[in-house]
């Protein structure tokens, strides 16, 4: 292979990364728009207080405190599913141990980045989770 052909080869997989790059983060842009009806049996826990559900990558919370908070419930830090206590009111990732306060802050790492937090309305037994 001639100077010319490696470096043609290697703009065009530099140009790939940066697509493929670009195309794994469309996940973490995407819209979020939910609407979550406690009256259903599928989500009628989230009635009581210190209780969440997952709902299309985003785990809602009932806090202590009687309000609703979402959450993208991937972990910053590796994408494993956090999971909320309740007793604490906060989320933790059981594959390496981070934690985050209910506006989803890291309170311990190894995350170094905050979960994506989710404006949470309600309408009655109905929860409207949206991005």
């Amino acid at each position: 292979m001639d100077r010319l052909d490696f470096l043609k080869s290697l703009g065009l997989t530099a140009a790939a990364l940066v697509v493929v790059g670009d195309l794994s983060s469309c996940k973490k842009n995407a819209k979020v728009d939910l609407s979550v009806d406690m009256g259903t049996s599928q989500y009628s826990s989230l009635l009581n207080p210190n209780s969440a559900v997952v709902v299309q990558n985003v785990i809602v919370a009932h806090t202590p405190t009687g309000g609703y908070v979402a959450v993208d419930v991937a972990c910053t830090h590796a994408s494993c599913d956090v999971v909320y206590t309740g007793a604490s009111n906060k989320f933790s990732c059981p594959c390496h141990g981070s934690s985050f306060d209910s506006n989803g802050a890291v309170l311990n790492g190894p995350a170094n980045s905050p979960l994506t937090k989710y404006n949470v309305s309600q309408s009655g037994n109905v929860l409207h989770i949206t991005s």
